[in-house]
């Protein structure tokens, strides 16, 4: 059964090295963690940005397409780029919020704002011709076509 994949978020995602992980993994998320538990935040630099953040997706497999959904609220259609190359489907963005002073009483943001990037490996029966993206509601959809003589058929047998 043919199938996406994901790709790793580097150059090498057009090498043909492919990672199965839904998870983006930073070794250096333990020393953030507790420098977060032990020095107070009004000591952390007030200047630092958020790091580049990856957007969820799904993937669903229908009979005659594949469907790709992620989640980017906040990202304006203008700012997406998806792009095919080598039977890669990439997905760029950024997401810019508005960086207000620090007086106007916030306790606490987690909203990231930056760039992001996804790879999808795409199988051989995926029409490149005719991919689609649709955005709504924060919300974006792209439809991968299967080609027509890649739908299976049930072929009957005669006697």
């Amino acid at each position: 059964m043919p199938s996406l994949s994901t790709c790793q978020q580097t150059n090498t995602a057009l090498s043909g090295d492919t990672d199965m992980s839904m998870i983006r993994y930073n070794p250096w998320d333990i020393f953030d963690a507790v420098e977060r538990a032990y020095v107070p935040q009004t000591v952390r630099n007030p200047t630092e940005q958020p790091a580049n953040w990856v957007p969820v997706v799904d993937i669903r497999e229908e009979e005659d397409k594949f469907v790709i959904s992620a989640d980017i609220p906040g990202v304006k259609p203008d700012d997406i780029d998806i792009q095919t190359e080598n039977k890669v489907l990439t997905l760029k963005g950024e997401r810019n919020i508005e960086n207000k002073e620090e007086r106007e009483g916030y306790i606490r943001r987690e909203r990231i704002s930056g760039s992001f990037e996804r790879s999808f490996r795409l199988p051989d029966v995926a029409d490149l011709e005719n991919i689609e993206a649709k955005y709504e509601n924060g919300e974006l959809h792209i439809t991968v076509p299967k080609r027509k003589e890649a739908t299976a058929r049930k072929i009957e047998v005669k006697h």
